[in-house]
């Protein structure tokens, strides 16, 4: 995978699955071939696990996710495509402000407006 420069604009997309098992994988591959584009592969502990703790949980355990996250650049737009990566999206565009959250699956989270 190509890296772009350090201080270029990233467009993060979350994938809820390997990007090869993803159902929204055209999407996906096309919002990639954009610069800047990278996309985040799940944790080991699904999101769907993780989406089962209580709510103060979850929020602190995707505030550590994102403080670990090595970006090659700083993020202008966070795409989540599952309710459940919300925690982690709201947690990388507090620790990168000015960053979007988008919301590009199926199935649209409440109150990320």
């Amino acid at each position: 995978m190509r890296q772009p420069p350090p201080d270029t604009a990233l467009l993060v997309l979350l994938l809820p699955t390997r990007l090869e098992e993803f159902h929204l994988r055209e999407l996906a591959e096309k919002l990639l071939a954009a610069p800047g584009a990278l996309a985040v592969e799940p944790p080991r502990v699904s999101y769907g696990k993780l989406g089962n703790l209580p709510p103060a949980l979850a929020y602190h355990v995707a505030r550590r996710q994102a403080k670990r996250m090595k970006l090659p650049g700083t993020p202008r737009a966070i795409a989540l495509f599952d309710v459940h990566q919300v925690p982690l999206a709201v947690a990388l565009s507090q620790r990168h402000a000015g960053a979007e959250v988008w919301q590009l699956g199926d199935d649209p989270a409440e109150g990320l407006d």
